[in-house]
């Protein structure tokens, strides 16, 4: 786990971009295809300079987190009895957002390194290919169903394989970005550092926003399987920001549903936050 994990850390160059909602600097044609209703909390467009930092290429799967369970004796995460039969070793792991933050935290103290999950100033960095204005975060740019972006019924057909009606994270079926990194676009929503603010990029810092100093909601970026329509004209842009509760107190939700069972869609994809190259 160890080995591998440090294997996939990817450098990623430091530098400036403008964050947030670039749409208007698009083309005529691309944006009459699209509504971009984003609720606001994606403007202003605003400057951030980041350090250098790696990222891992891809999402915590179920085998790597039941090998940390094994190692610290910690309950292995989305493990209640309706989803056992969905946790499959390739899929990306559905965790809270504290099991997401102890699981990178954890990898960083075995490895010494400062890891933990990223702030979505990096992520929309790596998103967009080191801030370019790219829309869909795929190998080229676009979103190609069946061929850079997951299909209706290629998810139909993947589930079926396993016998379940569950839509399942089928990661690392489609070409990297650029950059190199796998399933930024979809197969489960990814944890972030941050506090949600939907009012935060009007004051954000330019160098290494960190995000509001607290909250009641963590960012999530990414995106989890859906019907092919919203998936390709709403959820899966690279600008987009999702928010949800870190920690699910499953009494006090009205619809009983269980921490396990809410957060099966939200993943993580650990940071080493070192302005230097892994050697």
């Amino acid at each position: 786990l160890l080995d591998q994990t440090r294997k996939n850390m990817i450098f990623v160059q430091g530098g400036s971009y403008m964050m947030g909602n670039f749409t208007k600097q698009l083309s005529p044609e691309v944006l009459k295809t699209f509504s971009f209703d984003t609720s606001g909390d994606i403007d202003p467009l605003h400057k951030v300079t980041l350090d250098s930092f790696s990222m891992s290429a891809h999402k915590a799967t179920f085998a790597e987190l039941d090998i940390y369970s094994k190692i610290t004796g910690k309950p292995r995460v989305s493990n209640s009895e309706s989803l056992k039969d969905d946790r499959l070793p390739q899929s990306a792991a559905g965790m809270t957002w504290q099991q997401a933050q102890d699981y990178c935290q954890w990898l960083g103290t075995q490895l010494k390194l400062p890891m933990g999950l990223p702030t979505e100033a990096p992520w929309e960095y790596v998103a967009r290919n080191r801030g370019q204005n790219v829309l869909y975060a795929t190998d080229n740019g676009k979103f190609e169903l069946g061929i850079n972006a997951p299909s209706n019924e290629q998810q139909r057909a993947f589930a079926r394989n396993y016998k379940t009606p569950r839509t399942l994270s089928n990661p690392g079926q489609f070409k990297p970005t650029p950059l190199g990194f796998y399933d930024l676009i979809s197969e489960n929503y990814e944890w972030m550092q941050d506090w949600y603010d939907r009012n935060y990029y009007a004051h954000s810092p330019e160098h290494n926003p960190q995000g509001p100093a607290s909250g009641s909601k963590k960012v999530l970026r990414s995106a989890h399987a859906q019907d092919d329509f919203y998936f390709k004209y709403t959820s899966s842009f690279s600008i987009n920001r999702y928010a949800d509760d870190p920690v699910i107190d499953a009494e006090s939700k009205s619809d009983g549903m269980t921490p396990d069972y809410t957060n099966f869609n939200h993943s993580a994809r650990c940071v080493v936050n070192s302005a230097q190259p892994l050697k």
